[in-house]
């Protein structure tokens, strides 16, 4: 099976600048991607044909058929925004690499500088980050990212 070796989906919600940077940088490094990008603006569709635009959102089960078709999932997170999206959990649970722009994410007890890939103006690094061999994250420290360990803690003292 051929893998993308980098994917997005997510809203816009004024990424699409830094998801532009980021594509510049693999195409550069001959980098395969698939960017899937919800947004209502018909425009997009017509400048960016190698970027996937719809203008609702997909259904759960297309986002995770695309993350069972790649290496990397990428996590460009708004401006302002201090807490973690969806796309880490994705990669910590179907063990995937993760690059990602949210640099609080080396506080957790996850993060394995092989795995994830925390994205400034770092974009020569993205090349050899993919190229490092996957580190398996122990299953306890994923068991307290599922949601039953959430709920059981939210109603334990």
């Amino acid at each position: 099976m051929q893998y993308t070796k980098v994917l997005f989906v997510g809203a816009n919600k004024g990424r699409l600048k830094k998801l532009l940077e980021i594509k510049e940088a693999l195409i550069k490094n001959e980098i395969k991607y698939k960017f899937i990008v919800i947004s209502g603006n018909k425009k997009y569709k017509e400048l960016y044909n190698d970027i996937t635009f719809f203008s609702k959102p997909i259904k759960y089960e297309t986002i995770l058929t695309e993350i069972g078709n790649t290496n990397c999932i990428l996590d460009i997170v708004q401006e302002g925004q201090t807490g973690l999206t969806w796309r880490p959990f994705e990669a910590l649970f179907f063990d995937k690499k993760l690059i990602t722009t949210n640099k609080s994410i080396r506080d957790f007890d996850f993060y394995n500088k092989n795995n994830i890939l925390v994205l400034d103006d770092n974009y020569d690094e993205i090349i050899s980050f993919l190229k490092l061999p996957y580190v398996k994250i122990d299953e306890k420290i994923k068991e307290r990212y599922k949601l039953e360990y959430w709920i059981a803690n939210f109603f334990n003292d």
